[in-house]
């Protein structure tokens, strides 16, 4: 049963017997081959072992069963980026975004990545899209006004901060300007 394999499975991860834990997953996989838990436990438990390339190995090998797995992408992407692995981890959600360009999460992650590359050109580009884009969400405002603060560009970041507030009156002005 594969409810049954799933606990036992988490069960070996709880009590450090990752060895297990693998081959519990991975029998659980083939009698589903695209459980997504499966394939994030034996990630797991390379990841709480401290073994980054062996957790790297299993997240791709998830995405290369099922693209759509978000979880394992996002986990993925953190790992690349804890690498400083900017363009791996930019690829991942490109190609999310080739399969769904209407995926906003995919896209800012996007932008974010490459503002944390350094490539503020780009992700200043990838924001000013997400306000076109989508004109109702808040996060991209945000974060722009954040690089044009840094930049001493005061009046656009002022314009940018006053559309935050419009869009979502829950922020605290002082949180905004800063930047919690």
């Amino acid at each position: 049963n594969p409810d049954v394999l799933l606990r036992i499975g988490n069960l070996y991860l709880d009590t450090k017997n990752f060895e297990d834990a693998r081959k519990t997953f991975r029998e659980l996989l083939t009698q589903e081959p695209f459980n997504e838990q499966a394939y994030l436990g034996i990630a797991f438990s390379y990841e709480i072992q401290k073994d980054t390339t062996g957790a790297i190995r299993a997240y791709e090998e998830a995405l290369q069963a099922n693209e759509s797995f978000d979880e394992v992408r996002e986990n993925l992407v953190g790992l690349y980026s804890s690498r400083g692995s900017w363009d791996q981890a930019l690829e991942l959600y490109k190609k999310r975004i080739e399969t769904d360009s209407s995926d906003y999460f995919a896209r800012l992650r996007v932008a974010d990545l490459y503002l944390a590359k350094g490539d503020t050109s780009s992700a200043k580009d990838g924001y000013r899209q997400l306000m076109k884009d989508f004109p109702k969400d808040w996060r991209a405002y945000y974060t722009i006004s954040r690089i044009q603060l840094q930049n001493n560009e005061i009046d656009l970041a002022a314009e940018n901060i006053k559309q935050v507030l419009t869009l979502n009156d829950k922020i605290p002005a002082p949180w905004l300007i800063l930047g919690q």
